[in-house]
């Protein structure tokens, strides 16, 4: 199914969900992690980080435990924004991170 969003919603979104990683401490330089597949979230999530300042760090979302807990701690991510499911295995892991779930 192909979901055509325009540059207005994109710019909408992605600003609701800068002032939310704003409220959660992110600042210039921070570092968030975005654990999604393909889909509009995904570009939002990277829209938003940019427009604070601070640096996304790609994860797969078919990494298990021991290497999302690896690139977590490497990278010190203030918060990690994924779906339902790739969130499971960050919460199964020993990082100090703030999650986002855009499935919620």
């Amino acid at each position: 199914m192909i979901r055509k969003v325009t540059f207005g919603e994109l710019a909408e979104s992605s600003n609701r969900l800068a002032n939310a990683l704003r409220g959660l401490g992110v600042c210039q330089g921070d570092r968030v992690a975005i654990m999604l597949p393909q889909r509009v979230e995904t570009v939002v999530a990277h829209i938003a980080v940019y427009k604070l300042g601070a640096i996304a760090v790609p994860l797969s979302t078919l990494f298990g435990p021991e290497a999302i807990e690896t690139r977590l701690q490497d990278c010190d991510a203030k918060v990690v924004i994924g779906e339902s499911q790739s969130l499971e295995k960050v919460d199964s892991v020993d990082v100090e991170a703030r999650v986002i779930d855009v499935d919620r």
